[in-house]
């Protein structure tokens, strides 16, 4: 116990609180701090699948839920909230096991339904449990939901709205909003292998279909012009989609961790494309794009600008790279598990920010004379490489272009005798001169 108090007191004073309200939880379940003479749960630190908020500690009234709170505390099935608590930030994140929330009868801002949690007047949805099993039923007063909302409900099978809601309705356990315009989310629990997204939907919301492991194919209509970031990562099994030629805006991260997604096409009328839309996409071996396209183009299976001046997405199931581009654009190759060795072609100038991000499976780079620019993180998170060779003078840098992420193996610079701009560490790595071709 002793201990966890003095770990909550180093994260206050990192964070510019005072620690003289910090007290010892009073039946070792909670840390605290003390406000004005009303208590705020800082975080849960008991070992119990229930947890109870207690009314009051030491006479002082609890009426805060501090941010994260109870965070990552996959032990806890069921939290309970009494009466006297009148604020509940992001406090249930990366709890995997939460199937029920409960608020106690005359709280005055929140109200809890089917173990769900709602404010007072039951319009806004703010957290559904992460592990509640089943399909959901939708009170009719509900016109707004939580940020993220369902994200990570694997259990959830399907969303109901009732006809007489004013802001969303469902179709096949899907949830869009009431106009039929706007796919919010598809259950990550749902068994449909199929999904008819409706003629009329203009956007694919934010996660609207993510961690959707059981969806094979879903159709798209026409009407669709815009799909929104992380809208259909993970999910796992969709090995091929058609996006309609009126979409002009595919988010970032839109398709990540789709490992069976073998190809892709970039539709005529798409110029907002944000980077990563592809990482992690092991099997993904070619990107299209249609000819009448003003603005990005394809080679060989991959993803560059309409000049073929800078490569913007490597498919992560390929591991050849063309030559005759001068730019690799920011994230590029990020999450590309594929690529072993790299060597950069020698047309190319400017390496950009993130470029080779997490990429897992590199374990050496040779970057050519010509390159005179990498940019921040270009090799951050490569946690198994162990060796840059540099056929050239030392190129300007970004901060943290080797930033190590845990587990990660130290990384050696090398360069050739007789270039420049070499001292004894290069972006805070060690330097050591080679000749030859590089070491395996």
């Amino acid at each position: 116990m002793r201990i966890v108090c003095t770990a909550t007191s180093i994260l206050l004073l990192l964070m510019g609180c005072s620690t003289d309200s910090i007290r010892a939880p009073i039946d070792t379940q909670y840390a605290y701090t003390t406000n004005n003479n009303a208590i705020t749960i800082v975080r849960y630190i008991g070992a119990g699948s229930d947890a109870t908020v207690p009314h009051k500690i030491n006479g002082l009234s609890v009426t805060r839920i501090g941010s994260e709170a109870f965070a990552f505390c996959t032990n806890i099935t069921n939290i309970t909230f009494p009466n006297s608590v009148t604020s509940i930030e992001n406090v249930f994140r990366g709890c995997a096991h939460l199937t029920k929330i409960t608020v106690e009868a005359g709280n005055s801002v929140y109200q809890s339904m089917d173990g769900v949690l709602y404010n007072k007047n039951l319009t806004t949805l703010l957290h559904y449990p992460q592990c509640k099993a089943g399909p959901y039923t939708m009170p009719n007063s509900v016109t707004s939901l939580g940020e993220d909302e369902f994200w990570y409900c694997t259990r959830l099978t399907a969303i109901t709205v009732n006809n007489n809601n004013s802001a969303y309705r469902s179709q096949d356990g899907v949830l869009y909003n009431k106009s039929l315009t706007s796919l919010i989310k598809c259950p990550e629990g749902s068994k449909n292998g199929r999904i008819v997204v409706p003629d009329g939907v203009d956007r694919i919301e934010n996660g609207a279909l993510f961690g959707c492991t059981n969806l094979t194919n879903i159709s798209i209509p026409n009407s669709v012009t815009s799909i929104g970031s992380i809208a259909f990562v993970a999910c796992s099994n969709l090995t091929s989609i058609t996006i309609p030629n009126n979409v002009t805006n595919i988010g970032m991260w839109a398709f990540m961790d789709c490992t069976s997604l073998t190809n892709f096409t970039i539709p005529p009328h798409l110029t907002n494309y944000y980077r990563q839309c592809f990482g992690s996409c092991i099997a993904l071996t070619a990107i299209a794009v249609d000819a009448n396209n003003p603005s990005f183009s394809s080679v060989e299976g991959i993803l560059f600008d309409k000049s073929q001046k800078t490569l913007i997405e490597f498919p992560g199931g390929k591991t050849t790279i063309p030559d005759g581009f001068t730019s690799i654009g920011s994230y590029a190759f990020s999450y590309c598990d594929s690529l072993s060795r790299v060597t950069i072609p020698n047309s190319v100038t400017t390496i950009g920010a993130f470029a080779f991000f997490g990429c897992s499976n590199l374990t050496s780079i040779t970057i050519p004379t010509s390159v005179t620019s990498i940019e921040h993180e270009a090799f951050a998170n490569c946690k198994n490489l162990t060796k840059i060779y540099f056929l050239g003078n030392a190129p300007k840098i970004g901060e943290d272009i080797f930033m190590d992420f845990p587990n990660s193996t130290p990384v050696t610079v090398y360069y050739q005798p007789g270039t420049t701009g070499w001292g004894q560490k290069f972006g805070g790595r060690p330097t050591a001169v080679w000749t030859g071709a590089p070491s395996k």
